[in-house]
């Protein structure tokens, strides 16, 4: 997939990054997580119009693997990306 970077994910909705493609990322994310013993994952996305199809593509993905999502909605990105914060416990 050569939207892939070494830190994210880049390309044009519709052409390199499809609702196909996006779920078969969430269920590599969602196998890894298992792999770690790793119960749920909680996901956000921004304004743009493609991030509800984007979404629920990848929490299709992580759910395939057997991990609860939770989708916390739109969001700032600071949100979903600070690694020393656990999103899932504070959103129990």
């Amino acid at each position: 997939m050569r939207f892939l970077k070494a830190y994210d994910i880049r390309g044009i909705v519709g052409k390199t990054i499809t609702a196909d493609n996006v779920e078969k990322i969430g269920h590599a994310v969602g196998s890894e997580a298992r792999a770690r013993n790793l119960t749920a994952i909680a996901i956000g996305r921004d304004g743009r119009l493609s991030g509800t199809e984007l979404s629920r593509a990848l929490a299709r993905g992580i759910q395939k693997s057997g991990i609860h999502v939770v989708d916390v909605g739109m969001v700032a990105t600071q949100c979903c990306t600070m690694p020393h914060m656990n999103c899932v416990n504070i959103l129990e």
